[in-house]
Parts: C-alpha cells; sequence; structure tokens
C-alpha cells in the first residue's frame, strides 16, 4: 500500500511494509506471459470515468490520478513481480509520497532467486505538474502517458524504465472511494489491480530487459501528521484465476486489531468490484524482528516485530488461504523515511497466486 515521511515544514510521514531473508527460498510465481492470459479481460479500459464500485464513486478519472495540493499527504505506490534474463525474478516496489511542495521518492528492487537486495533509492524533489500526473523527486519521476503509467529511476546504483498500463478498471475501495484511515480520518483511495508492466533496468552496471505485472495504489487525505495512520496490515493478493482482493487493517495502541476500520475490496476476473465479508488475519511462524541497525531513520524505532507469515479467512467470498514471503528478508531499511517490511509472498489453499504484504508500524 505506502510508505511515509515526515519533514518539517511539509508534514510527510513515514511507515510502509518490506520484509529481509535469512536465504532465498524457491519462488512459485509465474513468468509473466501466462500471468497475464490468466487476469486480463480482452483489451485495456479506458482512463476515464469513475474507478469501478458497488454504486459509483467519488474517484473522477484521469483528473484524479494528478496531485491533490489540498491534501496533508498523498502517495502513488507501485508493486510487482519482473522477469529478467538468465531465469532472474525481482520484487520492484516504486512510490512517490506527497505533501506539498514536497515529494520523497523510494524505490527498492530484491532478488527473489538469491534473497540479496539488488538497489535502493530515496530522493526528493519538488517538481510537479499540478494538472495531470507528472512529478518528479531528484532522478525519480511518474508520469502518465494517455494510457500508459511511465516510472523512471536515474541514480548511480540503480535505473529504471518501466511502462505499465491497467488490464482492468481501477477499482474504488471503501464507500465509493473513501476509507477510514483507521482512527485518523478519511483517505480517498482506489488501485489498479492489474496491470501489465515492461521495461529496463540496469543494476551493478548490467542491463536487462525486464517484464511482469504490477499492482498501483493512489490515496489521499488530511491524516498525514496523525501516527495512528500508520498502524496497519495490508494486503494486496493476486489470484492466478485472474481475480485480486485488497485487505486493510489497523492497530491500536496495544497491538490489537481495530476491527471497525477493516476494508476489503474483491476484484472479479472481469474488473468488477465489491467489499468483501469480515476477514480474520492470523500470523504464523517466525516473526521478523528489527534492531536498531535494521531502522536506520531517525523516524524508526527498533526492536519492531513483524509477522512475516499469514493465515486469512474470508466471510465473502468465502475464502482460506495462506501467504508466506518469498525470502525471508525483505524488510526495507529506509534513511529518509520510517523503514517498513514489505514482502513479496506465495498464496495457496482456496487460491493459488503471490501478494505483496506491507506491515508498518509507527
Amino acid at each position: 500500500m505506502t510508505a511515509y515521511v515526515l519533514m518539517a515544514a511539509s508534514v510527510l510521514v513515514g511507515a510502509g511494509v518490506a520484509g529481509c531473508a535469512s536465504g532465498p527460498a524457491s519462488s512459485s510465481t509465474t513468468p509473466p506471459a501466462s500471468a497475464s492470459s490468466a487476469a486480463s479481460p480482452a483489451g485495456a479500459p479506458a482512463q476515464t470515468g469513475r474507478a469501478v464500485s458497488p454504486s459509483g464513486s467519488v474517484i473522477d478519472l484521469p483528473a484524479d490520478h494528478a496531485p491533490h495540493n489540498e491534501s496533508l499527504i498523498e502517495w502513488w505506490y507501485y508493486s510487482g513481480i519482473f522477469f529478467g534474463d538468465h531465469d532472474s525474478e525481482y520484487a520492484v516496489l516504486f512510490t512517490i509520497f506527497r505533501a506539498a511542495p514536497t515529494n520523497q521518492a523510494l524505490v527498492n528492487v530484491i532478488d527473489l532467486r538469491s534473497g540479496e537486495l539488488v538497489g535502493h533509492s530515496e530522493m526528493t524533489g519538488r517538481q510537479v505538474d499540478p494538472q495531470q500526473l507528472d512529478l518528479s523527486a531528484g532522478g525519480t519521476r511518474l508520469r502518465l502517458d494517455g494510457q500508459r503509467f511511465v516510472l523512471t529511476l536515474r541514480d548511480d546504483e540503480l535505473r529504471l524504465h518501466i511502462d505499465a498500463q491497467s488490464l482492468k478498471p481501477f477499482a474504488a475501495h471503501g464507500e465509493d472511494g473513501i476509507i477510514d484511515q483507521g482512527p485518523a480520518g478519511p483517505s480517498n483511495y482506489y488501485s489498479a489491480t492489474w496491470m501489465q508492466a515492461s521495461g529496463r533496468m540496469v543494476a551493478d552496471r548490467q542491463g536487462q530487459d525486464i517484464n511482469g505485472t504490477f499492482w498501483m495504489d493512489h490515496q489521499w487525505g488530511d491524516f498525514g501528521a496523525d501516527a495512528r495512520a500508520y498502524d496497519f496490515d495490508w494486503f494486496s493478493l493476486r489470484f492466478d484465476d485472474g481475480s485480486q482482493m485488497m485487505l486493510y487493517r489497523f492497530l491500536g495502541p496495544d497491538g490489537a486489531p481495530l476491527t471497525q476500520y477493516d476494508t476489503g475490496t474483491y476484484v472479479a476476473p472481469d474488473g468488477t468490484a465489491s467489499p468483501v465479508g469480515s476477514f480474520t488475519l492470523t500470523p504464523l511462524g517466525r516473526p521478523f524482528v528489527a534492531s536498531a541497525a535494521d531502522q536506520p531513520s531517525p523516524l524508526a524505532g527498533a526492536d519492531q516485530t513483524y509477522p512475516q507469515a499469514w493465515r486469512i479467512e474470508v466471510a465473502q467470498p468465502r475464502l482460506d488461504l495462506i501467504v508466506r514471503p518469498i525470502v525471508r528478508d525483505q524488510f526495507i531499511r529506509n534513511t529518509d523515511v520510517r523503514s517498513f517490511l514489505e514482502e513479496a509472498c506465495t498464496i495457496t489453499g482456496d487460491k493459488s497466486g503471490h501478494a505483496f504484504v506491507e506491515i508498518s508500524r509507527p
């Protein structure tokens, strides 16, 4: 879902999701050709109209792709699995957070075969087009070019150029595109749950073409300075049958779930979006414990505990799932923003597929 920053003048708040590995595990994800064919309705939808929700939406596209400078906090967040040369496989996170007038970019790439970090970049900047989606932070840029979202990074250690296009209508979450960001207040929120993506990556001076799929989240609201907005567990579940599901759970100061703020959306293979019924999230196995060395950001506390595997039980549609990380250590160690756990995972149980799970603690 997201990560955040707290800057002196511009109220950017840092949080997130990631995970780190003590060693590689075999991945059960499939190459993008088979994944795309399983989940792609014929033709890409126009990037106009309303995001799909049960009864219409307050989300107006393409206008709402652009920045909302009146909001205290906003982010555009892309997570996905990509395939490259020699059977290589990568978890890619590309996000820009904005608290006008400042943009904070975070890019992180993990090798899902070896468990090693390929590259990590944090940049700030103020370049923005107020009328359309085109914003930059240093050498990081996100823009909308017709139907294509274009993501680029130019850094000393890592370079990326990825074109992504949604294969489904955008899905509005919550009550017609508005959720409660826990007790911190309302948030506008919609997603592109299945995007075909391709491009090029250069790391360690070695270039390769990459292709895969993205999930994109766009959120904005006035909860930026409220730490309660960033104590959450978030799941984007991407099933092999072409459906997807988002689950969002907030926690109280004692770590107990605040179930009154639970939010979930199920997106059918044809793009129809509907709210999920109640759900239960049960941590499994050994958690990841972040030490002070894992939390270089002054915003982050040490000795945070992050669950890494889960049993997910959903009432409607009725599903019983197990989600486990592809490699153990995917913890994202940030300097400018709060460190967090963002894991690429496999899904087994009533459905199979892959997921990204974000665990954020204030």
